[in-house]
């Protein structure tokens, strides 16, 4: 047996509406007098419409800003994009992330094993004992000034010993000082390295044999070169971390639409992912010259992408408001039907009959769509019962053949 189509199943399912229809359609006209309309024509009666939940809406107009329209697609937005590097020669030992993944402000990436690591602890640790011995030379040569002093005082020491106790004391200060600020950057260097809040190092940090590689932001690793046991020279690039609450589209805008453009203009942007819907921003940079083989011009649009929907990578459209505004017709979205491959509303007429009539429609907004050409302002249309009109005049259109 063979499956029936899915114009059968659509067929079948109008004669069945049909069928119940018939149940209202208690003063609907006669076939003699359904015959005198036009094919594009038939008579719906008003307890029959009530029975079915009809409900009219008024073709209105309403104001439309003018839009430029330029293709494109999304990209990361740079500002809030970091590609992550390495300052040291090393192993990787540890890839924590790969791509796609989210992470948080400081989670560690990846770790490396460097010598440089020994080095730097070392020099800490020397720098450490250089400021405790200066420490302990400042306390010993200041008790010998003050003994000094004391014993001059009584005629038991001479003022050149006086003195010379005094200098040692001075000599002694600015050992400690020179100490100081060597173990201090000691402690910055490694604090780097390991990459720690401060300058705080704990006896733990001192037994570390490797460094983090940590994201410096919160986001989504966009990239990853790295794989455990890859040797990296400094500079070599890891990761990249994209926060993607915003995103740059980069647009290309026809020469003969660039009259008017500049920064600030709001944009509306299509994808593909999700035809319904719309996302806002707003220019930020025009580029500084056509593209010679499209004669297009590069604008770069921030997106604000607060719920994650939008993507790197993603085709995308923007409507471009030009600041001056046009005056279009919309019906509601309902109203909007395919019969027959054609773009139709149903518009009521006198006498409880429904046209079928060819529209062209445009944009789309607030649930609403710009009718461009088939209607006039103020004529009715079906919105809620449109599918049902729609099913009658496929079963008009079977009893006729």
């Amino acid at each position: 047996m063979k499956p029936i189509s899915a114009l059968t199943k659509l067929v079948i399912a109008a004669l069945l509406l049909g069928s119940i229809w018939s149940c209202y359609r208690k003063t609907d006209a006669s076939p003699a007098a359904q015959s005198q309309l036009p094919p594009n024509v038939i008579t719906i009666q008003r307890a029959s419409q009530e029975a079915a939940g009809f409900v009219l809406t008024k073709v209105h107009a309403r104001r439309l800003p003018l839009t430029t329209t330029a293709v494109g697609s999304l990209i990361v937005d740079e500002e809030r994009t970091d590609h992550i590097g390495v300052i040291f020669a090393g192993i990787v030992t540890q890839v924590l992330v790969n791509v796609g993944d989210h992470v948080e402000n400081g989670q560690v990436l990846a770790r490396l094993h460097t010598h440089d690591l020994h080095d730097a602890i070392s020099a800490y640790r020397s720098a450490l004992a250089e400021a405790e011995r200066t420490r302990r030379l400042i306390d010993y040569t200041r008790r010998n000034r003050e003994r000094y002093d004391s014993l001059y005082q009584i005629k038991f020491a001479s003022r050149q010993e006086a003195e010379q106790a005094a200098m040692d004391y001075r000599n002694a200060v600015a050992d400690r000082d020179k100490a100081q600020a060597m173990l201090q950057g000691a402690r910055t260097h490694l604090a780097d390295m390991l990459e720690l809040a401060d300058d705080k190092i704990s006896e733990s940090d001192l037994q570390a044999d490797t460094i983090p590689i940590k994201s410096p932001r919160s986001g989504i690793v966009t990239a990853r070169y790295v794989t455990p046991g890859m040797a990296l020279n400094p500079g070599a690039q890891t990761f990249t971390v994209s926060g993607l609450s915003t995103l740059w589209m980069v647009a290309a805008v026809s020469e003969e639409n660039l009259e008017g453009l500049r920064i600030g203009m709001p944009v509306r942007i299509r994808v593909r992912a999700y035809p319904d819907m719309t996302f806002a921003g707003r220019v930020v940079e025009l580029g500084p010259e056509l593209d010679p083989a499209t004669r297009t011009l590069t604008v770069r649009v921030l997106v604000p992408n607060p719920a994650g929907r939008l993507r790197p990578e993603m085709y995308a459209t923007a409507e471009i408001a030009r600041g001056a505004s046009r005056s279009a017709l919309f019906v509601p979205e309902v109203s909007l039907q395919n019969l027959n491959g054609n773009s139709v509303v149903f518009v009521h007429r006198p006498n409880s009959e429904f046209e079928a009539r060819s529209v062209k429609s445009g944009t789309r907004v607030d649930h609403e769509v710009e009718i461009v050409e088939g209607l006039k302002d103020g004529e009715e249309v079906v919105t809620d019962g449109a599918f049902v009109v729609k099913s009658q005049f496929l079963t008009h259109s079977l009893a006729q053949e």
